[in-house]
């Protein structure tokens, strides 16, 4: 239950830091001396290199929760078979 909260805490302040993150950089952008076609390319170019640093992220956290399942099924699958029916705490914190 703890790690649950603590995760759910970490999840909040991950999201909250990235919008003030973008909110910031789209604010600062929008506020720096450029014509209207340089300010919409480096907005592209950031919003690309965002999208590319999330997909980075998202595919470590989906490899980390995938380890996390197989590592509990594989517990589960070895209590049922040596009849124990207490499986161990196996999830580790992020």
């Amino acid at each position: 239950m703890l790690r649950e909260i603590n995760h759910e805490k970490r999840s909040i302040l991950t999201g909250s830091f990235l919008l003030e993150t973008i909110l910031g950089a789209v604010v600062a952008l929008l506020f720096a001396p450029r014509s209207g076609e340089e300010l919409r390319a480096q907005i592209r170019n950031e919003a690309q290199l965002e999208r590319e640093r999330l997909a980075t992220q998202y595919e470590k956290g989906r490899q980390n929760l995938q380890n996390q399942v197989e590592k509990a099924k594989a517990d589960v699958e070895s209590r049922w078979r040596h009849g124990n029916s207490q499986p161990e705490e196996t999830v580790e914190s992020v």
